[in-house]
Formats: C-alpha cells, structure tokens, sequence
C-alpha cells in the first residue's frame, strides 16, 4: 500500500507544498552561489578534459612546428642564441613562400645592431611574420591576465623587427588547477587590442576579438608535424617542407621553461598556439558562455522545471523524471560542443538535479511517514479491542516498518468487520426470536383467546420485552466496553472477584450451583485496571460457566499467579462441570465470533443476553487492559477459562 499527497489531507498537502517551496528556493540560491564562487569549477574542468579526449581531431597538415629542443640547444650552445641565427634560419625558409611564421620567442631587448638588423633583413619579404610582445606588471614581473594590476606594462619587440613584424599576445590564461584550457583572443591595453598571436597569423580576422576562447585542442604532444631546429639550419630538412604552410618555432627544450599543463597532459607554448591557429583555421573556435544572466538560466532553468515535475508528475515516476532531465542536460551539453562550439558545464546542473531529488524525496517519504503514523493511530482508534499497537522501536519509524503496521492493522480491522457482521446476523436471529414470538402469541390469543388467555399473553409479552431491552443494553455495554474512555486505578483483584460473585449469586442459587472461590490470604495481586470493566467481564465468564452447568454442580474460581509470565501477570481461573467445548469452537471463540452456528447445548443466553455480546465484551475488555484469554475444554468433561492481566510493577 502507499499514499500521495494527493491522498493526504489537505493540512498534510499545504505542509509539503511548503517544504516543496523551501527547497526550491533554497536550491536555487545555493546553485546562485555556487556558479558565482566557482565552487564546482573543479569538476567542470574534470568533465571538459574528459570530453576533449573525446573529441580528439587530426592535426592539420599546413601546420609545423620547428622545435629549439634539447638536440639543438646541444649543438647550438646556451641559450639565447644570435639573432644572426635566427637570420639564417629565416633564410633557409624564406625561399619555400610559407603562408606564415610565427615565432614564439621574446625580441623585447637589443643585442647587437649588426644582429639585429641581419634579423629584420632575413624577415623581410616573409609574407606574415607574426612575433610575441611582452606583458609585465608594475613590479616587473609577467602579467597574470587573469588578475590585472594597474601599471601594465607594454614591451614590444625590437625597432628593426618591428618594421617587419606583426606584434600579438604569446600569454595564456591557466585556471585555477593551473591548466592551460582558455586563451584571451585579444587583451584590451587602455583602449588598445593586442590580438593573440595565432589570430593575427589568420590574415587579421579574429584580431578585434577581447573574449576568452577555449583553446580547441586537436591532440597531445607531437600531434603535430615536427622538426628541430639545427635540422633546418644544416639543410637535414629541406626548406620544401614549409612551402605553403604555417611554420610555428618556439622552444620545447625542458630547460627553457615553456612547458605547460594542458588537458591532453604537458605541452610547450609554441604547441599551444598552433592549436589555437588550428581552431581558427578550420574554424573550431570553442567559446564559453560569457553573460552572467545566460549562465544562471542555464543553471537553473533545469532545477525549476525539474521541481515542478515533481509536484505534478505521480511519484512512481519521479526518478525517471530525474533521468530524462540528466540525460537531456548532457545530451544538450554534448551538442552545443560539438555542432555549437560552445561549452556550457552540465555539472553544477546536474549535481542540483540530483540534489533536488534526494531532498524532495527524503521530505515526501517524511510527509509519507507522517500520514502513515496518523492512519496507524486512526486505525488504532478504530481497533480498540485489537492487541495490534504501535511499536516505538527504531524499525518502526521506517517507511517499510510503518507500512507493516498499517497492513497489520488493516487485517485486523478487517477481521473485526468480519466478526461484526456474524455479530449483527447472531443478534439480529436473537433480537427477532422475541419479537416472533410476541407476534405469535398475539396471533393465537387473536383466533383463540381460550386458549392464549389475557394473563398469559401479557406475560409472554413483558418477557420477551424484557429480553429484547436486554438485548439493547448489552449492546450499549459491548459499545462501551469496546470505545468508551477507561478510568484505570489501582485494584486488588481479589476484590473485584468477591464483588462479581456476590452479583452473579441469585443466578447460581436458582440452578443449586455451589460457587467454590479458592482464596489465597498471601498472593497481593494488584492490578491497575477500570474496576467497572473488569468486574463486568468476570460476571460474563461466572455467568456462561454457570449457564452451561448442570444443576447441583460446582463453578469453581481460583487466582494465581501467570505460569508462563510469573509473578509479572496474575490469572484467573474459572472453571464448570458443563457440556464442555471441542477445540474448533475453542479456537473460534479466541479469533472472535465464529461463522458456524453452536451447538444447541451451547447456544444458551448468558448473563449477558447472549453467547456472542456477553464473550465479546469479556475479549474487548482483556485486549484492552492488554491482557490474554485462554480455554481449556473437552466434550463432556467441563471447562476452564483463563483471564490473565498485568500485575503492577
């Protein structure tokens, strides 16, 4: 069995409308906060390098790399070297008309004007020749872009390579785990663009930009065609290898320093810009969602959506609701990447998703568990003579141990309504037998007054009357015995038994059936009980065993203490020399009324009006002062009923 808010009732339902409220307000600042801090950046960024590995692109062909790596610092000396060898270098080029060259190394200080102008003279007639300025702060040392100071400072190349050279911006922007993943396509100097290198190298057309991109990796280290340095200067590789094509020199030599973290693992600067060249070229330039509004709704717009699903979609569905939602999101975020060149972080989303459905669920299985204690108690109260309570052990304050409790209590209710309907059909035979024989009588004094004389028809009359009134407050008793408020105080039982047999004494005196109590002066059996009850209770038990013995016999009633739970409960022990009982009816009359008829030696009316009001009231007040009923009989040889209750502590 389960309930839905829609079941609950409509104080329940406001309740969890308004944790439904607190939590979608709560979320949404916290995902508010989270996005503005960065504090899942870390798996963003984790989740963006998983991806890249996915999206790994072969490297284009009109792109190599000249390496100063470590062979050639060995043949070439120390660094830094002559610009007359990088003159010679130039020359050795110059004649293969490559489409550009990009040179990855600082010019910023003169060394010898001879040099120097060698330099400028080699590069002259270079089609493109792109080099890198150099951005300090104020103090001198290398500008963190990401974290500007007043004071920047500006250091361009040389004057004689100026002439010839387009001046772009060689520095990236590491995130926090110190990645290179973001480049700036131009950084905005006062008023003036310095475009990145590798735009500049494209013919000028992305050297306005000033936004961050992220750098399109197309691979790892050596993704790229590469040659060293003293290869092309000593002719091992001929200068037709650069024809037409895009030539990137910088250092990748360990010693240098300009090795980087990069998502596809360590990579020198000069790799890094010929990536970014790459992107441009083949246009796969990866941007990022810049404005602050579009990054909250994409944020958040998810979590809102999902939340009203919640309210609205039946809870059997809700975590299905939750996996369309995560599928979507990565579906979508998979899809601006690849055919949007846009990235957009499904992590934050996603982990608010989840979050969102592990609160909602905890408070609706809450506000669950709170219309199942209330219908536990509700049942309780309509099962008032059922020994089926409610447990406070840990178990039972969960959902699955609650939900036990309620069926529990179902089937009992169940069997009560059952028992109660054999009740009406037994009293209703019982109620109209004297109405019957009211009207007979009437009948016959009607087509034979001689025979049905005056008297005797009233008399027949007031007794059948009298029967049926008695009838009609056994029924109140039953009622009152089974909902009616108790009043418990403490007893000595052996009291109230003495009260019950001075009351049930006419009855016995008029059959000549001697009522032997066996007392014990020793045995202080308090009880915290209503009296009332309990002493009507064992007037119904004296009662049947006096009405189901033979005339001259013995009713015999003893008190001792439980056998099995001794000395913690007290019993009493009421037994006849009657018809007796088989076990079937034993067994019945335990479970409650039973659906076969009794025998006619058994079916007497008790002190109580009848066999069914009169042991249905005694099984609702012992249920009710959590007690036990017990029968011992076999057919001819009498009976004996056991009333067993908790002694006070």
């Amino acid at each position: 069995m389960t309930a839905t808010p829609s079941s609950m009732p409509e104080k329940s339902r406001l309740r969890l409308f308004f944790e439904w409220m607190l939590i979608l307000v709560l979320l949404l600042g916290s995902g508010a906060f989270i996005k503005i801090h960065g504090t899942f950046d870390a798996l963003d960024q984790v989740t963006y390098d998983g991806l890249m590995w996915q999206m790994e692109q072969p490297a284009d062909e009109r792109i190599v790399l000249v390496e100063i790596d470590d062979a050639s610092l060995n043949q070439m000396g120390r660094w830094p070297w002559s610009r007359e060898v990088h003159a010679q270098f130039l020359d050795v080029i110059k004649p293969a008309h490559p489409k550009g060259v990009l040179m990855d190394i600082l010019f910023v200080e003169p060394s010898s004007p001879k040099a120097d102008n060698a330099m400028a003279q080699s590069a002259k007639n270079l089609s493109k020749w792109v080099l890198p300025a150099l951005l300090t702060s104020a103090n001198g040392n290398i500008l963190d872009l990401g974290h500007p100071e007043d004071g920047i400072q500006l250091q361009m190349p040389i004057q004689p390579l100026l002439q010839h050279a387009q001046v772009g911006l060689a520095t990236a922007a590491p995130d926090s785990d110190n990645t290179v993943r973001r480049i700036y396509m131009g950084y905005d100097l006062q008023g003036q663009v310095l475009p990145t290198m590798s735009a500049l190298l494209l013919d000028g057309r992305e050297a306005s930009r000033v936004d961050q991109v992220l750098i399109p990796y197309t691979g790892g280290m050596n993704h790229y065609e590469r040659v060293s340095y003293t290869d092309v200067l000593s002719g091992t590789v001929p200068a037709s290898r650069f024809q037409d094509r895009y030539v990137f020199v910088g250092a990748t030599a360990v010693g240098l320093g300009d090795l980087h973290k990069t998502p596809f693992g360590i990579m020198s600067g000069v790799e890094i810009h010929a990536n970014v060249f790459d992107g441009l070229l083949n246009q796969r330039s990866l941007s990022m969602l810049e404005s602050k509004k579009m990054v909250m709704l994409y944020t958040l717009l998810p979590l809102l959506l999902l939340m009203l699903g919640f309210l609205f979609i039946n809870e059997t569905w809700h975590f299905y609701w939750l996996l369309a939602w995560v599928g979507m999101w990565l579906g979508l975020c998979a899809y601006l990447l690849t055919w949007q060149h846009l990235w957009a972080s499904p992590v934050t989303t996603i982990l608010l998703l989840v979050v969102a459905y592990i609160l909602w669920s905890w408070r609706r299985i809450a506000a669950m568990m709170r219309y199942f204690e209330g219908q536990l108690r509700g049942i309780q109260i309509q099962l008032p003579d059922s020994n089926i309570e409610i447990e406070h052990r840990s178990n039972a304050h969960t959902l699955q141990g609650v939900i036990e409790h309620i069926d529990r209590l179902q089937s009992a209710q169940q069997q009560i309504q059952v028992q109660n309907r054999e009740l009406i059909d037994y009293l209703s035979h019982d109620l109209r037998t004297p109405q019957v024989s009211i009207l007979s009588a009437i009948a016959m004094h009607k087509s034979n007054p001689e025979q049905m004389p005056h008297d005797v028809l009233f008399a027949q009359i007031t007794e059948n009357a009298q029967d049926t009134l008695q009838y009609a407050r056994d029924l109140v008793e039953l009622n009152h015995a089974q909902t009616g408020d108790l009043v418990y105080e403490e007893h000595q039982i052996q009291y109230l038994i003495d009260y019950a047999v001075e009351r049930i004494n006419v009855q016995a005196q008029e059959k000549h059936i001697r009522i032997n109590v066996l007392r014990h002066n020793d045995l202080a059996a308090w009880v915290l009980v209503d009296g009332e009850l309990i002493e009507r209770a064992i007037i119904n038990l004296i009662s049947n065993a006096i009405r189901y013995s033979p005339e001259h016999s013995t009713v015999s009633i003893q008190l001792q203490y439980d056998e099995i739970s001794q000395p913690h409960w007290i019993s009493l022990l009421i037994t006849d020399q009657g018809v007796g009982m088989s076990a079937s009816l034993q067994q019945a009359l335990l479970q409650g009324l039973h659906e076969k008829k009794m025998p006619s030696q058994q079916a007497a009316p008790d002190a109580g009006g009848s066999m069914g009001i009169g042991w249905r009231m005694v099984q609702s007040i012992v249920r009710r002062h959590h007690g036990r009923l017990q029968i011992k009989s076999d057919l001819g040889q009498g009976c004996t009923v056991t009333m067993s209750l908790p002694l006070i502590d």
